[in-house]
């Protein structure tokens, strides 16, 4: 079966991988613990919460991912509130490293566990929700997603960064149900709500320029785009907890401006430095990366590199029949005017 990426070069970092808008801003979901503030946590489970942060403040997310992973199976059943937060904090790690499936499993598993050990304060839910909404978001399954996010909306929440959170993922909402108007409006929304939280030059706010960038690519906007994700490009350079994904969302619609403007020789270089930062991420969701370079091939073949583009597409096409992918990417629509 032959799949279209229409989106591939339009806002893939937002909606397909990327940490888009408040939404895959699950952003400092690690870096900002909310979990361990607001239950009440055990002082081995706090200690480990701050280790957890400080692997994600220095970008070690593998290191991360197998501490979670190990001090699961000792908390799973002596301290089932420790689990929840470890679930929670494993989705969002997920989340941040471009894996929704899991970021999805572990958000579904946190949420469960939550409701088995009685009554938690509804700010706690905010970020597994949030996680798993945009989870689903990024998987295509948009009605799944707007259920979650119905859930959290229901939430009577009042923190800034938790209203930040789901004016965020209520605009990448309505941009992929084509209500750009609607999603722009929130998108301002959550970088209110960020610049309250006193977080305005922040990963996650970035995350939002990320969204809003690419709802301006949809409407033919391209001079605010490209002055949007630039603003972006220069808070994630620079601030505390950004990842490597929070820059490749970056270029990814930073060249999507450039190759609606036919900027190919940019399209393709932001796309060649997305693409070595990729190379470095080696838990990185194996279709993102197959995309990636896909559309990589693509802007190399518009830029005339004829011979680099086949090599690149190549080793593309490797990478998905060495995983058993059941998809042909067609690349004639990429970039297809709308």
């Amino acid at each position: 079966m032959t799949r279209t990426i229409g989106s591939l070069l339009i806002c893939a970092g937002i909606l397909m991988h990327g940490r888009p808008a408040g939404a895959i801003a699950a952003a400092s979901a690690l870096n900002s613990n909310p979990t361990a503030s607001r239950i009440q946590l055990t002082n081995e489970c706090k200690d480990f919460n701050v280790q957890i942060h400080n692997l994600v403040s220095v970008r070690k997310l593998r290191e991360a991912e197998d501490a979670l992973n190990a001090v699961l199976k000792t908390t799973m059943a002596s301290d089932p509130t420790c689990a929840a937060v470890v679930m929670g904090d494993l989705a969002a790690l997920m989340s941040l490293s471009g894996r929704p499936v899991e970021a999805e499993k572990y958000a579904e598993d946190s949420l469960n566990r939550f409701s088995s050990v009685g009554t938690v304060g509804d700010e706690i839910l905010v970020r597994p929700l949030q996680v798993l909404a945009t989870s689903r978001l990024r998987q295509g399954r948009l009605h799944e997603a707007r259920q979650a996010f119905d859930v959290l909306r229901s939430l009577p929440i009042e923190k800034p960064e938790s209203l930040a959170l789901v004016h965020g993922l209520s605009a990448a909402l309505l941009e992929a149900e084509g209500r750009l108007e609607e999603a722009e409006a929130e998108y301002a929304g959550a970088l209110d709500a960020w610049e309250q939280a006193g977080k305005k030059n922040s990963v996650d706010s970035a995350a939002v320029l990320n969204g809003l960038a690419c709802l301006y690519i949809k409407e033919k906007r391209l001079d605010e785009a490209l002055k949007t994700v630039n603003h972006e490009l220069s808070i994630v350079n620079s601030a505390e907890g950004a990842l490597p994904m929070d820059r490749i969302a970056a270029l990814n619609v930073r060249a999507t401006a450039y190759a609606k403007r036919s900027e190919w020789r940019n399209a393709r270089n932001d796309l060649q430095i997305a693409v070595s930062i990729a190379e470095q991420e080696s838990r990185l969701d194996r279709d993102f990366f197959v995309d990636l370079l896909t559309a990589y091939a693509y802007t190399l073949r518009k830029d005339h590199c004829s011979r680099e583009a086949r090599s690149v597409q190549a080793r593309a096409s490797a990478l998905a029949s060495h995983h058993g992918a059941a998809t042909v990417i067609d690349t004639s629509q990429l970039l297809q005017k709308r």
